[in-house]
């Protein structure tokens, strides 16, 4: 429930901050939300899945500091390759916070679904691999 509060919270204050006080295009405003959202959701699922090769997890996802560094270079990456209105330091400082809090969106509609694919595959192919070896 608070994942869809910050999501429509997120999504109104990205809108208003955007269009009112920085007097940006709605469009490009909507290009931020919609690169937070990829942003997280490619950067959240590609730092689950890197945590499952151990050369990675031995190097770059040391604890928990390593983790979120590279999920915060993944997702920072992506959003500011899809909203170019974010490269310009003011719109980042006043959009940065409100965009980020509408990636809960995101992690509603897509990451939790994706997220018990991946879980039932995963599942699927350990059972197989059990019943090989018998």
């Amino acid at each position: 429930m608070s994942a869809w509060i910050s999501g429509f919270l997120g999504l109104a204050l990205s809108l208003w901050i955007g269009t009112s006080v920085l007097s940006l295009e709605q469009n490009d405003v909507l290009w931020a939300i919609v690169g937070s959202n990829l942003g997280g959701l490619i950067g959240a699922t590609l730092t689950l899945r890197a945590e499952k090769v151990p050369q990675l997890k031995a190097t770059l996802l040391r604890g928990a500091a390593g983790t979120w560094a590279f999920l915060a270079v993944l997702y920072f990456s992506i959003l500011l390759a899809l909203a170019p209105v974010m490269r310009e330091r003011n719109a980042f400082f006043w959009l940065v916070v409100p965009v980020i809090m509408s990636s809960g969106l995101m992690l509603n509609w897509f990451f939790g679904p994706l997220q018990d694919w991946f879980f039932r595959r995963s599942n699927a192919i350990g059972d197989e691999n059990l019943q090989s070896e018998s």
